[in-house]
């Protein structure tokens, strides 16, 4: 499976290139002693070492698609032809995403700060250091030596097809690949519906007992109102834009959401 390609970027006499993805693994917020700052300014470095090596970085987490988080992070981590993680502070979701890419046995590149120890599971693997305090000099160090591991990885992939950056090690074997499958614009909006109309039974449910506090209700009602708004938001989006592709659709009744009074239910 080929990774989905980069929006196109502006070069020189105004010509369109599309640039591969190369996922980051990271944290994002405060944790222990790391601000939410800090891993801006890393998120920064990273991105300038990532365009360098013309590459579009972005999160596994980030894409354009809607749909659940965590089927986008698994998707994003098989995709993308590189991935760099930084394993500073070893925060939970990142070890876990870490896994999973190289479950998948595809290049990655592991960075680390120098407050942070090796862990016994990934200490085979090669890591990229950097200090913590992001001293200006040792940045552009660090820089260097990430867009040449990014360089480097692609070129061993691309000379030899069979190259197992990390599986490889331990044995032979075969990583199955993800099931991709097309659905039409008109499939997608009613598959969207039928799981919102299914979270918003269950929350119903919940609620409609009479134990259900009136703060509970009140809660309900305003997430009924808000997914109703979204939900008819995103319907008149798609449906615009299947006409807009030449898609003739052909409404026989209005699509809603309404609740039955009797059991609760939608």
């Amino acid at each position: 499976m080929n990774a989905k390609p980069q929006k196109p970027v502006m070069e020189g006499s105004n010509k369109e290139v599309s640039r591969p993805f190369c996922g980051i693994i990271m944290p994002i917020a405060t944790m222990g002693q790391y601000e939410k700052s800090h891993w801006d300014r890393v998120r920064i470095i990273l991105d300038e070492a990532i365009e360098d090596a013309g590459y579009s970085p972005r999160l596994v987490s980030e894409s354009e698609d809607i749909g659940v988080i965590h089927a986008r992070i698994v998707q994003n981590l098989y995709d993308d032809p590189i991935v760099v993680c930084d394993v500073s502070g070893k925060n939970a979701n990142v070890m876990f995403e870490l896994g999973l890419r190289l479950a998948f046995d595809k290049p990655t590149i592991v960075i680390k700060d120098d407050l942070t120890d090796y862990s016994f599971d990934t200490s085979p693997i090669e890591h990229i250091n950097y200090r913590a305090d992001l001293r200006f000099d040792d940045v552009r160090e660090f820089k260097k030596k990430v867009f040449a591991a990014i360089k480097g990885s692609i070129a061993k992939k691309d000379e030899d097809n069979t190259y197992s950056p990390f599986l490889g090690h331990f044995g032979k074997f075969k990583v199955s690949g993800l099931e991709t499958k097309t659905v039409s614009s008109e499939q997608f909006i009613m598959e969207q519906l039928a799981e919102l109309r299914g979270e918003l039974a269950q929350i119903s449910r919940r609620i409609s007992g009479d134990e259900a506090s009136s703060a509970s209700k009140l809660i309900f009602a305003k997430v009924n109102g808000d997914l109703r708004r979204k939900v008819s938001n995103q319907v008149t989006e798609e449906l615009l834009k299947s006409l807009a592709d030449g898609i003739r659709i052909q409404t026989t009744a209005p699509l809603s959401l309404s609740r039955s009074d009797d059991d609760g239910t939608f």
